[in-house]
This record gives C-alpha cells, sequence and structure tokens, in this order.
C-alpha cells in the first residue's frame, strides 16, 4: 500500500494553555521581544492553533490552501504587532517554478533580530502518488511536468530532514541553509529546459536576497477569515487591520 506521504513526519503537538498564550503575547508587547522558550511555545500553539482550524477546510493534505493559511497567520500576528511578509515562492525564484504562499515573521529573539519561516501546508507537496518518476513529462529536451517539490527533498537527506522539521513544526529560522535546501525544492522541482535545471542551483544567501525582493498581499480580507471560522486569535482581544 503506498504511503499517503513521500516524507514520514509526525505534527507536533506542544502547545501552552489559551491564558498562557494571552501572557506570552503580552509580554512580547511590553518587551518586543522573546526568550528562546518563549518564542518556541508562542510558535508551537500558534502553528497548532492554525492547523486545526484549517482542518475543517481541507482533507488532510492542505491542497490550495497556503493563501488562506498565510492570510490566517499573518493578519492574526500583525494584530499582536509581529510584522510578516507574505511571499511567493516560485515569483520570487524562477518564473517556472511552481507558485507557492508562505510567511516570514520578523520576530526578536533574546534581543536578536529572528526571521521564520511559516508554512503549514508544505505537505500538499509531500502526497507519494505526486512525488514518482513517473510524474515526469519530457520532450525534445525539455521538461513539460514534474514531480512536486516532495520528490527533490527527498532526495538529498540533508534536505530531507529540513522539509520533515518544517512537516512537523510548520515553521523554521530563515537561516541560509534553510533558505538553500526549502527552496531548492521549488526551484529544482520547475519546468524548462532539462539541461538548465540540472546544472543550475542557487546559494542560501542568493535565496534569501530574492526572497527580500518579493513581498504581496493577503488574498483573504479579515471577514473572508471571520466569515469561514479562520481568524487566528480573538478580534475582541486584539486589532485587526482591514
Amino acid at each position: 500500500m503506498m504511503k499517503p506521504f513521500i516524507i514520514d513526519f509526525q505534527i507536533c503537538n506542544h502547545y501552552v494553555s489559551e491564558p498562557e498564550l494571552q501572557r506570552l503575547i503580552a509580554q512580547y508587547q511590553s518587551s518586543g521581544q522573546f526568550t528562546y522558550d518563549e518564542l518556541t511555545a508562542f510558535l508551537n500553539t500558534v502553528i497548532f492553533n492554525a492547523r486545526l482550524k484549517l482542518l475543517d477546510h481541507s482533507d488532510g493534505s492542505f491542497r490550495n490552501l497556503c493563501d488562506t493559511a498565510q492570510s490566517m497567520i499573518g493578519r492574526g500576528l500583525e494584530s499582536i504587532g509581529i510584522p510578516v511578509r507574505i511571499l511567493d515562492i516560485g515569483a520570487a525564484i524562477h518564473e517556472e517554478a511552481l507558485g507557492h504562499s508562505v510567511l516570514i515573521a520578523d520576530l526578536v529573539c533574546e534581543g536578536k533580530p529572528y526571521p521564520v519561516l511559516i508554512d503549514i501546508t508544505y505537505q500538499q507537496f509531500c502526497l507519494t502518488e505526486n512525488c514518482l518518476d513517473s510524474c515526469y513529462i519530457k520532450k525534445d529536451g525539455f521538461v513539460l511536468m514534474s514531480p512536486d517539490p516532495g520528490y527533490v527533498a527527498k532526495k538529498n537527506p540533508q534536505t530531507t530532514e529540513v522539509i520533515r522539521r518544517l512537516l512537523e513544526y510548520g515553521y523554521l529560522p530563515w537561516t541560509k541553509e534553510i533558505a538553500k535546501n526549502y527552496c531548492d525544492t521549488f526551484f529544482l522541482s520547475r519546468t524548462g529546459r532539462e539541461e538548465e535545471i540540472e546544472k543550475q542551483s542557487h546559494t542560501g544567501e542568493e535565496y534569501l536576497a530574492m526572497t527580500r525582493k518579493s513581498n504581496r498581499g493577503y488574498s483573504n480580507s479579515v471577514e473572508d477569515l471571520k466569515r469561514k471560522g479562520l481568524l487566528l486569535f480573538s478580534s475582541d482581544q486584539h486589532h485587526y487591520q482591514k
């Protein structure tokens, strides 16, 4: 029997209570930063809650829900004063790469900038049925159709582990190492001239620079999210921007 996902993972279910989450938020709003332990508890809880809400709109693969997920999380983080960037990874790294909306949260941890990649829907690219050699369609030296990014992730042990952590936690520190492994899965699974795909790649620093230039808006308004039951935090407690 075929496994549903090409990479094995177990969703992180470490989270704090609602009163503790509100305490962490108040502490951040007061000081403008988290300790590392506070940051971990905050992100684990926010991501767990976001996944639960999104499951009401998905079969568990989160297919085609990246825009909705990033609107939910991004608008929620902004409502408590955390700056975010919404990125289209495909548009940022190559016009032939798969389009995918992700979030970079610009946090502060123990006095230092701590950017975090948030992507709770990457598992849609790890469905085994879409990550097979048979998914390739090639003609006259061109790749016309290719497997999903999870196929590329599975080929490299280091990338496999990076993506496994992303699948489990839904977020990772946005470092050059993470950027290299994460963005390669999109860059190397693109369509186009086969020879160019095989030869080209980028460093982590280059990917970070590319993604700094890409900044898009939200696809879901606050009212859209409220109607769908997808507000991350209560609008009575936190100020959502329209």
